[in-house]
């Protein structure tokens, strides 16, 4: 990431401006991020995704591609 500061600064903003009581806000720092939803989740996302495949125009990946993706860019950006 070329501005880590940057991210800190992002998330001081919503804290004091839009906070929420669900958010983490503290916890958005490098080396913390976390992109991946929960596993819990996968199901439900998936299901999603499926019934939205009219909606994306050309290729698009399957689920499990696009998950792999974002456990990528988490552990990119987290490696920075």
């Amino acid at each position: 990431m070329q501005q880590p500061d940057l991210l800190v600064r992002v998330s001081e903003f919503k804290q004091k401006f839009y906070p929420r009581k669900w958010a983490k806000y503290e916890e958005a720092r490098m080396g913390s991020l976390r992109l991946v939803p929960a596993v819990h989740s996968l199901p439900r996302l998936e299901e999603d995704y499926e019934k939205m495949k009219e909606m994306i125009y050309g290729d698009y990946p399957s689920f499990d591609e696009l998950m792999q993706y974002i456990a990528r860019l988490e552990n990119s950006i987290n490696d920075s």
